[in-house]
């Protein structure tokens, strides 16, 4: 018997095509399973937490931003290496609309590197000094884009900033 006949009589076996058929869609499965778990893994690729609840609560999002504005508080983010390899000193500035310097607020920021961000580093600074500058040691081992969220209260007074800039790890920069 020849390749074409044994062929030939496997097509027309009645169970061929049903079998190809459930052949293909397990394959067209394992494929997209096998995608979905690299997908998963893949420090690259994330999502913002909480993103639902986020959008149903947008208003009281636009309602800070227009506190925000209305409190005219300025915030800067000064990065500089710290002489450690991988570590950067991440400084605040914050002052009022006036200029003057803001002391004793509890300031707290959220922050990854574009590329990277699944990754996050969080944390609180602490006041360094009397000129409304607060200072935090973090584990920025990535030069590039990255993204500052801070958010400061002072007296129950909130203000919040969203701020994102490159970032060399050799040398300082400021973000306003």
């Amino acid at each position: 018997m020849s390749i074409k006949m044994s062929v030939k009589k496997i097509v027309k076996h009645p169970m061929f095509w049903p079998l190809a058929i459930v052949a293909l869609l397990f394959a067209n499965v394992v494929f997209h399973v096998s995608v979905a778990i690299y997908a998963a893994q893949d420090p690259s690729v994330a999502y913002e937490d909480d993103y639902y609840e986020k959008a149903t609560h947008w208003d009281d999002y636009a309602a800070q931003r227009a506190r925000n504005t209305e409190l005219g508080w300025n915030l800067r983010v000064r990065s500089a290496p710290d002489g450690t390899p991988g570590e950067q000193v991440v400084r605040v500035l914050l002052a009022d609309k006036n200029g003057q310097p803001i002391d004793g607020a509890s300031v707290s920021v959220v922050t990854f590197h574009n590329a990277r961000s699944a990754d996050r580093l969080t944390g609180t600074l602490k006041a360094d000094g009397q000129d409304g500058e607060y200072a935090i040691d973090l584990p920025m081992r990535r030069p590039g884009i990255w993204e500052f969220r801070l958010h400061v209260d002072k007296d129950g007074e909130v203000f919040t900033k969203i701020l994102k800039g490159e970032i060399p790890l050799d040398r300082e920069v400021t973000l306003s």
